[in-house]
């Protein structure tokens, strides 16, 4: 399951293990749907959702990336350092926003 991190309180953690599922939910996107979304989220953006595992959502997003832009991507990770619950949430949560407009265009 989702490791929350200690010391968040039980709705935040119900909250933030939901917006961990609807990320994962980008698995279930088509790969024209990725590239509209790719091309409207910052890799800022995406790194910080990614810096969490997120393995069904990372795969979809890294499989529609050029070898280049992957790899970029991930030295933005990895550049990252420490990142917050809270923030990785954030994140997560305008990303799937940004899917859900692509989704309905």
């Amino acid at each position: 399951g989702t490791q929350i991190p200690h010391g968040v309180g039980a709705a935040f953690a119900t909250r933030l293990r939901g917006q961990m599922n609807s990320f994962e939910d980008l698995a279930g996107m088509s790969d024209r749907g990725i590239h509209e979304l790719l091309a409207i989220v910052s890799r800022e953006k995406l790194a910080g959702a990614l810096k969490v595992p997120a393995p069904e959502g990372a795969a979809r997003i890294f499989k529609n990336l050029h070898a280049e832009e992957a790899g970029a991507l991930q030295r933005v990770i990895d550049s990252l350092g420490s990142v917050a619950a809270a923030d990785v949430a954030q994140a997560r949560l305008s990303i799937m926003a940004a899917a859900r407009r692509v989704e309905v265009e």
